[in-house]
């Protein structure tokens, strides 16, 4: 379970610094680094994006301002566990 976690941390550490070119080090983004304040500073636009990306790379959907969902984007770690936790939008959904 380990090795499925570092692969999901990984692939959205790729997201957040290649695909949404955020100007760090990939090595500097953690388990326990804040997606907005005191973090990579994320803003709302960077928000839809990331989902945007995240459906098409894990093949989820999510909506991150629902109640069950914003939560988990306080910090990367809580953002790779609800992955981590979602199964794969079935193709044709």
């Amino acid at each position: 379970m380990v090795g499925a976690r570092q692969d999901t941390l990984q692939r959205l550490r790729r997201l957040l610094v290649d695909e949404l070119m955020l100007p760090v080090e990939p090595a500097w983004v953690g388990e326990r680094t804040p997606l907005f304040e005191g973090g990579l500073r994320l803003e709302s636009i960077d928000v839809i994006e990331l989902s945007s990306l995240i459906e098409r790379e894990f093949g989820v959907e999510l909506r991150p301002w629902d109640a069950g969902t914003i939560a988990s984007f306080l910090t990367v770690g809580s953002l790779t566990a609800l992955l981590d936790g979602r199964a794969p939008v079935a193709s044709g959904d």
